[in-house]
């Protein structure tokens, strides 16, 4: 599907990637002024809420394309923003510590390639779902990785993300106690659109982001001395190929219920919950390389 672009509305995180955003800024700027392109500046902030930029989102005009400048994170922000509107295209240029869900459509694009494609751009629905009422579009972690991505994302702001996220890996490893659901006693479970979650962690080798369907991957309990051989295969998608603790399903609408509320995260963004309603919300439409 080939889309006819007026106007740029730049959604910006200053703090994603450590500024990586900001110093992407002036290239991005240069850009659609040489392209006679016109654009808005929507810097987001850390008490942003969502009904701020819904108000953003709701004064632009049809044929504004919205380009997000940030991570996985970001995208969860403005997808959530959105309401019904689903008339406003999204580009994204990955400026975060992951970028999982833009590395799915632009692969091996740098940002000034990705960039490119606003001359001529071919957008493609993509399945956005949600959790207990909250949108998602890469995917759900529930358990080990819930209880990563709080560590990963608390304090020592002076260590980069990436270290924080594999040393709270490594202290899982050890220390994170499998629990119980209703489908029966787990480590990590995971359900994913995309094919990676987690900074290039493969959960879902079959995941495809249009078809309807989420992967729905769990874990079982795993001895702590055998986590590091499961885990990484997992990281790099070789567990779909080989017998091990492990279960698939492909799902359009699912419950889970635990005896406690549990850590979790929605692309990557932290919460805590006992209950987990998943279902596929809407479709968005967003820039790809190939439509």
């Amino acid at each position: 599907m080939e889309y006819f672009l007026k106007q740029v509305l730049i959604v910006l995180n200053p703090v994603s990637g450590k500024g990586k955003a900001l110093k992407l800024l002036p290239a991005v700027k240069d850009y659609l002024a040489q392209n006679s392109i016109p654009f808005e500046l929507y810097k987001t902030e850390e008490k942003d809420t969502i009904l701020k930029l819904q108000a953003e989102f709701l004064a632009q005009a049809p044929d504004t394309m919205l380009l997000v400048m940030g991570g996985d994170g970001t995208l969860n922000k403005v997808v959530n923003a959105l309401g019904n509107r689903k008339d406003l295209p999204i580009m994204i240029l990955p400026a975060g510590s992951g970028n999982d869900f833009s590395s799915h459509i632009y692969p091996e694009c740098s940002s000034l390639e990705i960039l490119g494609y606003l001359k001529k751009p071919k957008l493609k629905p993509v399945d956005v779902w949600t959790c207990n009422r909250h949108r998602f579009v890469n995917g759900l972690g529930i358990g080990f990785d819930g209880w990563v991505a709080n560590r990963a994302t608390g304090s020592l702001p002076w260590i980069p993300a990436s270290l924080k996220y594999h040393l709270a890996i490594f202290a899982g490893l050890f220390f994170y106690k499998s629990f119980e659901c209703n489908f029966g006693r787990s480590l990590i479970l995971a359900l994913s659109n995309g094919q990676t979650y987690g900074g290039g962690f493969k959960i879902a080798p079959g995941a495809d982001l249009s078809d309807g369907k989420l992967e729905f991957w769990r874990i079982k309990p795993i001895p702590f001395w055998k986590r590091p051989i499961y885990l990484s295969k997992i990281k790099r998608g070789i567990h779909a190929n080989v017998v091990g603790p492990y279960e698939v399903l492909k799902i359009s609408e699912i419950s889970i219920e635990l005896k406690e509320p549990i850590d979790a995260h929605l692309d990557g963004e932290y919460f805590i919950s006992r209950t987990f309603n998943i279902k596929q919300d809407l479709n968005l439409n967003f820039v790809v390389v190939k439509a």
